[in-house]
């Protein structure tokens, strides 16, 4: 885990922890979500307290809300799996990823096809696959992490989907 700076001292969050940490010195990790637990929806995206970011990584979906739940992290056949404290349906498969975490500068009114955010870290990401949701925040955090062959954003505290976006500054 590492934090970044840029000019006007607005710091990033970027989680780069290898997978190999849990299979080579442990059997499981334990710890919590940091934040809302929304449930599985075939490519969800949860930050533990320790920094970490774990993503699912299969189609299965299951509801289920819950605050700073406890988890745990197990090495399965088939690479990992996360078990969510009071949750009744399967464990999901699941796979580290790094995240760069900050904020959008100013307010955020969801998604209307081509929607361009400026961060706090002087980025800016524009929306490029076609999607309209309203959710109105401000300044809220976002994370960006790679996925297939670009990007996506998650809006913490918007429970809709995550968006395809594009770095244009």
């Amino acid at each position: 885990t590492g934090y970044a700076s840029n000019s006007a001292g607005t710091s990033c969050h970027v989680s780069n922890q290898s997978q190999t940490q849990i299979q080579n010195n442990q059997q499981s990790l334990n710890s919590q979500i940091d934040g809302y637990f929304n449930g599985w929806n075939g490519e969800s995206v949860y930050k533990l307290i320790n920094g970490q970011f774990w993503k699912q990584n299969s189609p299965y979906l299951y509801a289920y809300i819950s605050i700073n739940p406890m988890v745990s992290i197990y090495s399965a056949s088939n690479g990992y799996k996360m078990h969510v404290d009071g949750t009744t349906g399967q464990d999901a498969d699941v796979i580290q990823i790094s995240v760069m975490e900050s904020k959008i500068d100013g307010e955020f009114k969801g998604w209307e096809g081509e929607t361009i955010y400026p961060l706090t870290n002087g980025q800016i990401w524009q929306q490029s696959s076609y999607h309209y949701h309203y959710h109105y925040a401000y300044s809220p955090v976002v994370w960006i992490y790679r996925s297939g062959g670009g990007y996506k954003m998650h809006v913490v505290g918007d429970t809709d989907q995550e968006i395809s976006v594009i770095r244009i500054q």
